[in-house]
């Protein structure tokens, strides 16, 4: 077994028993970490190398540690009593993330065969997205955030080139298994963000749509987050 422990996020401790955790709509997805400090240095990132953010944390939300044996069989029992409908594992980049998170696809799926999961990991190759697949992957999510270029680079200090071509290769290599995440609000245009969503479409790739949240410990957290209702609104042509 390559992990012994693992992050779950708080509201998946709460369904899953592990944790006293008051909820009105509890999540039918569990979210599962992997790996803490990312080599990546995104900006708006609690995970970042850079980050003062504490390691428990991943976006706004805390991530306690448990005993993986345990996380499995609450991953087990939740499934059977039909309360959970999927498991997606958060993959926190380092040399040895691709080796753990199949290792513990492998595990999961060994656990509960039929349940869905998705896997979001920054990736260089088409390679490793086919060796994740391989281990028992659904889907694969390769996360743009950025929505243009020019804010994928600043924000991620990476390639926006590289990255959309390998996003491009996968989801032409393996349809409908290939899925990113765009963040609102990190400074793009509202034409940015549309053509991205729309190529997005058009190559088969499903999208989540986020808003940007300032995160404590990271340079962007002095950024203020947009007004879901306004975020784009665009004045009336004359």
């Amino acid at each position: 077994m390559l992990l012994i422990m693992i992050r779950v996020s708080a509201g998946t401790a709460g369904l899953m028993g592990m944790s006293h955790c008051l909820q009105t709509a509890p999540p039918t997805t569990a979210y599962l970490m992997v790996g803490e400090k990312c080599t990546n240095n995104c900006s708006f990132c609690a995970q970042a190398w850079g980050s003062s953010r504490g390691s428990s944390f991943l976006s706004r939300i805390t991530w306690p540690e448990y005993p993986l044996p345990e996380v499995l069989e609450g991953l087990s029992a939740a499934y059977t009593e039909n309360a959970l409908k999927r498991v997606c594992i958060q993959v926190v980049r380092r040399s040895d993330s691709l080796k753990e998170v199949t290792g513990l696809i492998c595990l999961i799926k060994d656990t509960v065969p039929e349940i869905p999961l998705s896997v979001s990991i920054s990736l260089d190759s088409l390679e490793a997205v086919a060796e994740i697949l391989g281990a028992g992957a659904d889907s694969v999510n390769i996360s743009l955030d950025g929505a243009s270029p020019s804010v994928f680079e600043d924000m991620k200090q990476r390639p926006w080139n590289k990255v959309w071509a390998l996003l491009t290769q996968a989801a032409r290599s393996f349809p409908r298994r290939i899925t990113t995440h765009i963040i609102a609000g990190l400074g793009e245009k509202e034409i940015d963000l549309a053509k991205t969503l729309q190529k997005c479409k058009d190559l088969g790739i499903n999208t989540g749509l986020f808003a940007f949240t300032p995160i404590k410990g990271t340079p962007m957290e002095g950024k203020p987050q947009p007004h879901l209702c306004l975020l784009y609104t665009s004045p009336s042509p004359r």
